[in-house]
């Protein structure tokens, strides 16, 4: 009899412990993950980092496809580039999820040049690490 108020005082313990573990992961998590899994057909468009220019979340794995028709080849153009170097980086991949080539991994605040795939497929893999962003980027395509 005497051990139900320890029992129930245990209860209370592991709920708060669970309520607070819980707001902890709804805080941790990135403001904005529906722009980082996104496909791309229109002809021309722009793929910006989460939050851009006002520097992406960490701890984010974001992939986005631009597709366009088939036989025709996808053009790169960053305006704008800031990633944490060398733990956060941007992978650009050449075709479909079956065959890719690396095109480019790229970090720091340097500019990459143009790029231009080989097939009407691109990937485009940003990781941010734990710590730390940069301003993000900014990039246009267009297809031909």
């Amino acid at each position: 009899r005497g051990m139900w108020p320890v029992r129930d005082a245990v209860r209370q313990i592991i709920v708060l412990v669970t309520l607070k573990f819980y707001k902890s992961l709804l805080i941790s998590f990135p403001r904005s993950t529906v722009p980082c899994f996104s496909n791309f057909s229109a002809p021309m468009g722009t793929v910006l980092s989460p939050d851009y220019p006002e520097g992406y979340g960490n701890n984010l794995n974001c992939v986005w496809l631009i597709i366009s028709e088939p036989g025709s080849r996808i053009h790169l153009a960053f305006n704008d580039f800031d990633l944490e170097p060398p733990y956060d980086f941007l992978t650009i991949k050449d075709g479909d999820q079956s065959e890719t080539t690396m095109l480019g991994r790229f970090s720091g605040a340097e500019v990459p040049s143009h790029l231009t795939s080989n097939s009407n497929i691109l990937q485009l893999e940003f990781q941010a690490d734990h710590s730390m962003s940069g301003r993000g980027f900014n990039i246009t395509y267009s297809s031909e």
